[in-house]
């Protein structure tokens, strides 16, 4: 593919577009060759479009290269949703250039960086759509999330236990539930816990109720029983 710059308009664009992909668990690598030759060219880029998810950039180059063929590598990560990949030239002031792209290869097994290394484009910050706001702080991203949501591993991610909770929060093991009295957190929601008047705590293990009783009562049934031989 060649895309010429002349006499476009500063922002024009020219677009190449993969088949859509089969989600994969595996990491691939992206090779091909460009010339990007031309004063004030512009900007060639590689994304990816992958389902409901915001567009990602993995390669993006600009200005003049020469015009010699040059080879190009990015890394395509594993994906949980089906997905394309495209190549997108974006013109700047210039208007005598070129960009041209061949020999397009997707290879599994081997190892992939980024090439040439100043193609890697700058971190983007993204939380997700149930972020208010995305920042790159000094100690990495930090996601503003909507109400409900909390941040999860750089992803505003729904966070509930149910109307009897207090706080629900996201630790490494998973969800923690911070319940009302009377309730415990079973399986993620915040479950009524009652073992009976003579009990002393009551809790949910792998959705088993467990009961903690008054001397001379048992769990019996979740429910604290009184024990008529310890009684006599």
């Amino acid at each position: 593919m060649v895309f010429n710059s002349r006499n476009k308009p500063v922002g024009s664009e020219a677009m190449l577009e993969s088949e859509t992909f089969s989600p994969d668990t595996d990491e691939l690598c992206f090779t091909f060759f460009y010339q990007m030759s031309g004063k004030d060219l512009g900007t060639l880029k590689v994304i990816r479009k992958e389902g409901s998810r915001k567009n990602s950039t993995l390669w993006l180059l600009q200005g003049d290269q020469t015009n010699r063929w040059k080879k190009g590598v990015t890394v395509i990560q594993p994906s949980e949703e089906k997905y394309q990949i495209v190549f997108q030239g974006i013109t700047a002031n210039g208007t005598n250039g070129f960009m041209a792209i061949d020999d397009i290869r997707i290879s599994k097994g081997e190892k992939c960086e980024i090439t040439p290394s100043e193609a890697k484009p700058p971190e983007e910050c993204d939380c997700g759509r149930n972020s208010k706001n995305c920042t790159l702080g000094r100690f990495g991203k930090v996601c503003d999330c909507l109400e409900g949501y909390l941040d999860r591993n750089g992803t505003c991610t729904k966070c509930d236990c149910g109307s009897h909770s207090k706080k629900c929060s996201f630790i490494p093991s998973g969800k923690y539930c911070k319940c009302e009295t009377g309730y415990d957190d079973k399986n993620g929601i915040c479950t009524e816990c009652d073992c009976g008047s003579r009990s002393t705590e009551c809790n949910f293990h792998e959705s088993r109720k467990m009961c903690g009783c008054e001397a001379g009562y048992y769990d019996k049934n979740g429910t604290c029983t009184g024990n008529e031989y310890a009684q006599k």
